[in-house]
């Protein structure tokens, strides 16, 4: 049997039986023979059935498995099964895949002849890819369509080097040569570089996408001279008269050229231009400052007293070197109360100077807050100076207070004692409460008018206020005294202040007034011994001067509203020397108050009266 092909035909009708068939132990048996055979004898090629080979020299080639058994696997791959499942096939079926290697040769042009050409059956696949899908998605649809995603790339593809022209292209270009490789289209890369401001002609080497040249077009040299726009309605013809067309270029027309006149001569170009044209600087001219990055601030206060004194020094508009020359002169005219105040908020404290003056580092690495406290660390007291300026500065604004404060006092008692009308009234309370009580005293308390609206006659409607409004209605005189009230509006000032308040505020203010008398002479005494030192503003002795003048002035006017308020007591008959203005006007006020408000309630119960009458009359 050696030198013979054997070859056992097999029928299969069955798919299923087709993948169940396994070789028997005879077929086993005889395949092993011939393996043994091939392996100690070399033979030459197969021929035919029933011929022999002559040759005395034998092949050492592999003997072709017997025919029927390689059908099987043939049909496998065939089907389009991949080779390694075939392979573990014969593997299971204990075959050797080696033995088969023709099998595998023999398949693949068989399937190359009854299959479209592998560049036609994967292109679809291709362009899938070239339209930026994933590859695994790719291959997941070639599963779907029955196609071997191995043969998609049968070799790893080498990395396509880019054109020399984009080569060339500057390193501007890089990100958009990596797009490309990443599987971009070629034209979303082209509107990418147009919209970063560059040149897709200078990437494609002078070309776009659809291959035509494309010239790169030359940029246009701007003009950087504004003129200035004179906002007309030129006339480019005019309107026809008769046979003959006038228009600009005729003699008949004003706008006509006429030798010898004046818009024949040139402009005087230089005078023009510098009254209707600007040249801004060539931005190509002007040099790219580089930036300096700033050290990085070197926080020593609080953060956040450091935070709050940099708000409040941003909206003083001075220098921080300015500021300190101006305390250190206790020149206060340039700063509002309120400015002086937050100066002398954040002025450095001792333990904040010490800190300040010992920093040994960069000093431009401080912030806003640190240069000020470092500026003013170079007084020996400013929390001081800014004492004095800020006294100054609130000192008018004090005294006007304790001015008010007196003359409250002063307009409400003259208004009491000089009203004539509160007098009458006065009479006539005297007078009902006599007749009521069946007595004849001489006056009344000033606590007795609230009971005028709480007391009531028998009809238990008409109170004595009311009654008293009726009284006072009845005469000519009685009338006009209905509207003292209006003698009496300081009153609600004059309740608010206290004279024994006024006297201690006043009392204050001049203890204060010495102290910054002395505040003014240490600085004094400093100035003397340093020669480098500022002098101070002229204006702080003269305010000194003033200000104790001031104070006295204050004193009397107070004295004279202490005494106005004393006869006051005495001329409404009250003994009580301790009585407070408020004791004694707010009663009054109180009177005023309801007295006009009943008095309202009068006249609208008058007038509802004389409607009554009139229906009553019209009825008739």
């Amino acid at each position: 049997m050696s030198g013979y092909g054997i070859r056992i035909e097999l029928n299969l009708s069955d798919r299923d039986e087709f993948f169940l068939l396994t070789p028997n132990e005879d077929s086993m048996e005889h395949l092993a023979e011939l393996r043994k055979q091939s392996e100690t004898v070399p033979s030459t090629e197969s021929a035919p059935m029933g011929q022999e080979n002559v040759s005395p020299q034998l092949s050492h080639s592999q003997p072709k498995p017997a025919n029927g058994i390689d059908d099987k696997y043939r049909k496998m791959l065939k089907m389009g099964i991949p080779r390694a499942d075939v392979e573990n096939k014969m593997r299971q079926d204990g075959l050797d895949p080696e033995d088969f290697a023709s099998l595998f040769d023999d398949g693949a042009s068989e399937n190359k002849r009854g299959e479209p050409p592998a560049d036609e059956k994967y292109e679809k696949y291709h362009k899938m890819l070239k339209m930026g899908l994933p590859q695994q998605a790719v291959e997941n649809k070639m599963v779907q369509d029955g196609v071997d995603p191995a043969g998609l790339n049968p070799s790893p593809p080498s990395k396509p080097e880019p054109p020399a022209e984009q080569q060339q292209a500057g390193p501007e270009y890089d990100k958009y040569r990596k797009m490309l490789k990443m599987g971009l289209p070629p034209a979303a890369v082209e509107l990418k570089i147009t919209q970063d401001g560059l040149d897709p002609a200078v990437f494609n080497g002078g070309a776009t996408t659809d291959g035509k040249p494309q010239t790169p077009k030359k940029k246009k040299k701007k003009d950087n001279v504004k003129r200035k726009k004179l906002f007309w309605q030129p006339l480019t013809s005019l309107p026809k008269t008769g046979d003959d067309a006038t228009n600009i270029n005729t003699p008949d027309s004003v706008w006509s050229d006429v030798p010898g006149a004046v818009s024949s001569s040139p402009l005087d170009m230089p005078a023009f231009n510098k009254l209707f044209t600007l040249k801004d600087e060539d931005p190509a001219a002007q040099k790219k400052i580089e930036k300096v990055e700033k050290p990085p601030q070197v926080a020593i206060l609080d953060s956040r007293r450091a935070q709050n004194a940099c708000i409040a020094l941003s909206r003083i508009r001075f220098r921080y070197s300015e500021i300190r020359t101006k305390v250190a002169t206790l020149d206060d005219a340039s700063f509002s109360t309120t400015q002086l105040q937050a100066l002398m908020e954040y002025s450095p404290t001792p333990d904040e100077r010490m800190m300040i003056k010992t920093f040994t580092g960069d000093i431009a690495s401080l912030g806003p807050a640190e240069l000020f406290m470092l500026e003013m660390a170079t007084l020996a007291s400013p929390g001081s100076l800014l004492k004095v300026m800020l006294f100054k500065r609130q000192f008018n604004d004090r005294v006007d207070t304790l001015r008010e404060s007196t003359s409250h006092i002063y307009a409400a008692c003259d208004a009491v004692m000089r009203s004539h009308k509160l007098r009458e009234v006065f009479h006539a309370i005297r007078m009902i409460g006599n007749a009521m009580n069946g007595s004849q005293y001489s006056g009344f308390a000033l606590s007795s008018l609230s009971a005028l609206g709480n007391t009531r006659g028998f009809d238990k409607k008409t109170t004595v206020m009311r009654f008293l409004i009726q009284h006072l209605s009845s005469s000519e005189l009685g009338k006009e005294a209905l509207s003292f009230p209006d003698d009496l509006h300081v009153l609600a000032d004059a309740l608010q202040v206290s004279p024994k308040t006024v006297e201690t505020d006043l009392n204050g203010l001049r203890d204060e007034l010495k102290g910054i008398g002395m505040l003014v002479a240490r600085e004094v005494q400093v100035i003397e011994k340093d020669s480098e030192r500022e002098q101070l503003s002229p204006a702080i002795f003269t305010f000194l001067q003033s200000a104790g003048d001031i104070l006295e002035e204050v004193r009397t006017q107070l004295v004279g509203a202490q005494e106005s308020f004393r006869t006051l007591l005495t001329f409404l008959g009250i003994e009580d020397a301790g009585m407070s203005p408020a004791d004694c006007f707010g009663p009054l006020n109180e009177f005023s108050v309801a007295f006009l408000e009943e008095k309202h309630r009068y006249d609208e119960a008058k007038e509802a009266e004389k409607r009554e009458r009139r229906a009553k009359r019209q009825t008739i």
